[in-house]
């Protein structure tokens, strides 16, 4: 997919050695969350638990059997070059007490070489110009708004759907629920079967219906694929085009789901691939050209951290029944870590 880091969030597991192993090997980063990190901790006020909002936000019980679980959490893991970040939780920070031993004793002590963020969408590293931080979007998009619409300078989680193809739909999808979702172009809402609701099918709205009218339920699964396609080729683009100006990264939410669900994955949960991997292995590529759909601008981003020389871009106009059209053939020097523009295709 041709991303270079991974967050290790899963309510705080932290993964086996093989893992770590793997990722120093072929040179992913590791953004690792503490034991602490999780949803029943205070996040959201929730009446069906036992204790009140303010009681889980002093989870766990045990603040000293906590404290010294992650002492033994970071020696376990601090001697691989892959770990880049710890996080102390997911969208919350911890209570006062552990957050001040860990920040202030625990890493000083045992690991005073990685970036310590107090939680997920920390303010030292997703602030935006309005003073707030946060994440998102999570659903489908127009793809002028990866390239338009500013989110947060370290984005967290962003991400979209997820369909996978027909053969990915029949693995989790009981036959009688094979009913491809309509859009009702009045109303802006989907009739989508309620298998596909549990799950988490976030919606395509009229996406797909923009391929041609859909056939059924294969036809529209294919089509779908289309939409996954452009949906993470223009988020990538989209940060790419603003990086180190808007953005310094972005975190991808998520790249697999632990279960059968819908939404959000570049595989399934059998391991099958869906158009999603190879949009984002497009938009990602190290040295990349990439039209922007709100000024039409061609231009390249070499996210390398080498100047590269005589690099030629081709720049075509298809036409609706497929024939090339050669408008014009560069070569440029392209900037470290940075984005070169080439020249505007708008049609006047």
């Amino acid at each position: 997919m041709n991303l270079n880091l991974i967050r290790v969030w899963g309510g705080a597991l932290t993964e086996r050695p093989e893992f770590y192993e793997a990722c120093d090997k072929y040179g992913l980063l590791v953004f690792q969350d503490m034991w602490g990190s999780g949803d029943a901790n205070g996040r959201w006020e929730d009446k069906t638990k036992l204790d009140d909002q303010k009681g889980r936000r002093k989870y766990p019980d045990d603040h000293d059997l906590y404290l010294r679980s992650v002492e033994d959490q970071v020696k376990m893991l601090r001697n691989y070059a892959s770990l880049a970040i710890w996080c102390g939780g997911n969208e919350i920070t911890q209570p006062d007490d552990i957050l001040a031993a860990v920040r202030d004793t625990i890493l000083p002590k045992l690991d005073n070489t990685r970036w310590f963020v107090d939680f997920s969408n920390s303010l030292d590293m997703g602030k935006n110009d309005k003073g707030i931080n946060g994440d998102g979007p999570y659903g489908i998009q127009p793809l002028s708004y990866f390239w338009a619409t500013k989110t947060y300078p370290f984005n967290s989680e962003v991400g979209s759907v997820g369909v996978g193809d027909i053969e990915s739909l029949k693995r989790i999808i009981p036959e009688a629920n094979l009913i491809a979702p309509e859009y009702n172009p009045v109303t802006r809402r989907e009739k989508v079967d309620s298998v596909w609701k549990y799950h988490t099918y976030i919606g395509y709205e009229n996406y797909v219906n923009k391929y041609g009218k859909v056939k059924d339920v294969r036809d529209w699964a294919e089509k779908a694929q289309l939409v996954n396609y452009d949906q993470y080729r223009a988020l990538m683009e989209g940060f790419s085009s603003h990086m180190w100006d808007w953005y310094t990264g972005t975190i991808i939410w998520k790249t697999q789901n632990p279960w059968s669900a819908m939404r959000g994955q570049m595989y399934d949960y059998y391991l099958d691939p869906n158009a999603c991997l190879y949009g984002l292995h497009s938009g990602s590529e190290p040295v990349h050209i990439m039209y922007n759909p709100v000024d039409s601008a061609v231009s390249i981003v070499n996210n390398t951290f080498s100047k590269l020389k005589n690099v030629t871009a081709t720049v075509k106009i298809y036409t609706i029944s497929g024939d090339a059209k050669l408008v014009t053939r560069l070569a440029k020097e392209l900037p470290a870590s940075g984005v070169t523009n080439l020249l505007s295709i708008r049609r006047k």
